[in-house]
């Protein structure tokens, strides 16, 4: 599916429940971005419940950077979205 996107496209990942950490890590490996929250998945990993939205965005940082993939800032987002600032 991603070799038939447009160049240039933005587009990222929503895996929602179990196999939620596996399909982030597969997304951002492709090239995609990642939707992180727990309106998506309430563990951090198996048994272990997320205390907040905090701890699951560390998680998928700490995956991106093992991945050597950069970290957009809040500006770095809203301007590659072309979305008014809001910070």
């Amino acid at each position: 599916m991603v070799r038939r996107l447009p160049p240039g496209a933005i587009w990222q990942v929503i895996a929602i429940g179990k196999a939620n950490m596996e399909l982030t890590a597969m997304g951002l490996a492709l090239g995609g971005n990642a939707r992180v929250g727990l309106e998506d998945t309430l563990y951090l990993r198996k048994g272990e419940l997320a205390p907040s939205n905090l701890a699951l965005v560390s998680r998928t940082i700490r995956l991106a950077e093992a991945l050597d993939l950069p970290i957009a800032s809040v500006e770095e987002a809203e301007a590659a979205l072309q979305l008014p600032g809001t910070s």
